[in-house]
């Protein structure tokens, strides 16, 4: 077969016109991350290629082209892509932990290898206390269901903050695997870019579900789902991620169950569905696993609605269903008997306890979408931090709209457009105005903040609105009407949004900027089936990094924060007395530093109360109320006995405990990090590093 040389030779052409436009546009992104938006010096270093610019291009421009002109060939081998893909990254430790915020804090500085991006201080629940807390499960007794290093106690590592344990329950954290037999900056990889091809590959299938194998649709839903705000901003924490995962994953092999008659697939899709179910709730997070719970039973009902016809049961799927079922109590049961205790502490909490909402409130946070694709260049955003109010990009009410008009055109209802309409009025119901009490408690409701819906919320208008495009999609409709339906659309959303934060961000060339790329954000989402589809995707998929590409880093490897000077002392000392437990009078995030290698540290952030341990200084309980809960726990030693043993309350996930000699002895505290320099009987100096001091509490 001959080649065309004339037609290769434009598509070469046109590839590397707009790989070198993809590489500009990053590139000044990347700059922006890190200067906060400073647009002009964006510009000068984006123009200032070098020979990684020339490099990058050549990337995107092969990138472009395998895309535009063998999109099916990628599609092929795309479970193929993906698994080398994952493997790389793996070998390489590509992560997005902000880790190397620690040099903010040391004198010691480790390389930062961050390829793309900025750390992020706001993610310290990721970087100050997650990482950290995995960390220190490569020491001690390795990978225990109980931790004597987290609080220098036996602590029930797996059941809060999930770090990863050897036991056979881990099929339901599968993410974390990696750490039981990789060093910790490629298990780290392993749990970061795992979740991220997993999150884009279920996605893209599930929209192919729903779309009806339209693969342009699928592709758009798959990037504006893996690089939503909302998961990029909570991507390490929460178990968001994997409850996208896993309720995606449930309902492809529910109708892969359903549609085939070989029995080994459909024992592998049950399996794989217990398995889904048992890391659902593992994910032990209820704000976003009560809602989304609700879409996930309306899905299976539309799949079950969609398929029963074509669906033969036999007796041979009673025990394939049992098998799956057993695995799934089974799993659920030893978590349960080992972890009774941990889960009976927590819900007797102060903070966070057992929570009752009556929802409401929130009104405003739905229209939050339009100003989430400044939050990773400017890095501040309404009401709160940036994580709080970080959305999917879900264009509400554009696919109630639609999907109104397209029952009137049609006056044909359809089953999964309508289960989702409903369940989004339900929810915005429960964000905006909430429910009585009675109906948010038998509803479950009650276990999920108003604010945190929203975020469900506007990923069941995103479904919506996916769907009612591809309902649309099989209508042909003219250019002048996609146009005027994107402009009406766009002054819609984005002046909702402009209404209610105009104070948020007063400049009015940002505004400028957002409408117009907003809209044609709108119009060529609505372009799909025309001839510049592929430019319209491309368009799509640049606009949905540069909202949240880079929120968090993309970095090579942990940067080794063990070889920092500060910490490798107190490495030194844990090697010889690995059982002694250790102090750090200092404040959040410093409180987990220790833990990275290995030293038992008492007011590391625990995760759960040990009252038993605080009773001790507090035989009375009057402080009870203070330590009974979640907490980053600040210690301050002091002289003066009158000052001390009282806790004070910082924040609701924070206290402050003032100690002296003689109860840091009672405690069996043996040795203070601190950067003060104390003059205190019975206290030790046995090593100054840089500006912290190391001292051996004398018995």
């Amino acid at each position: 077969m001959s080649i065309d040389k004339r037609k290769l030779s434009k598509e070469i052409l046109l590839s590397l016109v707009l790989g070198a436009i993809i590489y500009f546009i990053l590139s000044a992104y990347n700059v922006m991350v890190k200067t906060s938006g400073d647009y002009r010096i964006a510009i000068s270093n984006t123009l200032d290629i070098g020979l990684f610019g020339i490099l990058t291009i050549l990337i995107m421009t092969v990138f472009v082209y395998m895309c535009i002109y063998h999109g099916n060939l990628v599609f092929k081998y795309r479970f193929v892509i993906a698994a080398v893909l994952f493997i790389i990254c793996v070998i390489l430790g590509v992560n997005g932990s902000s880790i190397e915020y620690f040099n903010n804090f040391f004198a010691t500085q480790m390389d930062t290898n961050t390829l793309l991006g900025t750390s992020r201080s706001v993610r310290s629940d990721e970087w100050a206390v997650l990482t950290p807390l995995t960390m220190s499960q490569y020491f001690g007794n390795k990978f225990s269901y109980f931790s004597n290093i987290v609080r220098a106690t036996s602590t029930d590592v797996f059941i809060e903050y999930g770090t990863p344990v050897k036991s056979l329950i881990m099929i339901f954290r599968p993410f974390q695997i990696g750490y039981l037999f990789l060093p910790f900056a490629n298990g780290l990889a392993f749990f970061w870019c795992g979740r991220a091809i997993a999150l884009f590959m279920t996605s893209f299938e599930f929209g192919r579900l729903i779309t009806k194998d339209n693969r342009k649709l699928s592709l758009v839903y798959g990037v504006m789902v893996v690089l939503a705000p909302a998961v990029q901003w909570w991507f390490a924490i929460n178990g968001f991620v994997e409850m996208l995962i896993f309720a995606q994953l449930s309902i492809i092999l529910l109708k892969k169950y359903m549609l085939t008659n070989n029995y080994v697939i459909r024992t592998v899709c049950a399996l794989v569905i217990s398995i889904c179910a048992g890391g659902y709730v593992l994910t032990m997070y209820p704000s976003w696993m009560v809602p989304l719970a609700y879409l996930i039973v309306l899905l299976a009902i539309w799949v079950i609605i969609d398929n029963y016809k074509k669906c033969k049961m036999t007796v041979k799927d009673i025990p394939v269903i049992a098998i799956a079922f057993v695995i799934f109590v089974a799993g659920m049961g030893y978590v349960f008997a080992n972890s009774f205790d941990t889960i009976k502490t927590i819900m007797s909490t102060a903070y966070p306890g057992k929570r009752f909402e009556v929802g409401g409130g929130s009104f405003k946070d739905i229209n939050l979408s339009v100003t989430n694709i400044w939050y990773s260049i400017y890095y501040f955003s309404p009401d709160t931090n940036v994580c709080e109010n970080s959305s999917f990009i879900s264009l509400f009410p554009l696919g109630l709209i639609l999907y109104i008009l397209y029952l009137i055109k049609n006056r044909k209802n359809d089953w999964l457009a309508t289960f989702m309409t409903v369940l989004s009025v339900f929810l915005f119901i429960w964000c905006s105005f909430g429910f009585p009490t009675f109906l948010a408690k038998i509803t479950f409701m009650s276990l999920s903040q108003a604010s945190r819906a929203v975020v469900i919320f506007e990923f069941v208008s995103l479904l919506l609105l996916i769907r009612t495009l591809y309902l649309w999609s099989m209508s042909l409709i003219k250019e002048r009407y996609i146009l005027v339906v994107s402009l009406i659309a766009n002054v819609v959303i984005v002046g909702l949004s402009f209404y209610y934060y105009h104070d948020y961000e007063p400049i009015r060339f940002i505004w400028i900027i957002t409408l117009i790329v907003f809209g044609i954000f709108i119009f060529s989402l609505l372009s799909l089936n025309k001839k510049y589809s592929r430019l319209a995707i491309i368009y799509k998929l640049i606009f949905m990094f540069v909202t949240s590409g880079l929120v968090n880093p993309i970095r090579l490897g942990s940067n080794d924060v063990t070889e920092i000077d500060e910490l490798q002392a107190v490495s030194d000392i844990v090697e010889m007395d690995s059982d002694a437990i250790w102090a750090i009078e200092d404040e959040m995030p410093l409180i987990n530093t220790l833990l990275m290698v290995g030293a038992r540290t008492i007011n590391s952030t625990n995760v759960y109360p040990d009252l038993d341990k605080w009773n001790i200084l507090d035989s009375t309980r009057e402080y009870e109320y203070i330590y009974n809960r979640y907490a980053h726990i600040t210690i301050e030693l002091v002289d003066d006995e009158s000052e001390a043993n009282t806790f004070e309350l910082l924040y609701p996930d924070a206290f402050k405990l003032n100690i002296t000699i003689d109860q840091m002895r009672l405690l069996n505290i043996k040795y203070l990090f601190t950067k003060k320099e104390h003059n205190i009987d019975d206290l030790v100096l046995i090593n100054q590093i840089n500006d912290y001091y190391i001292y051996e509490v004398n018995n």
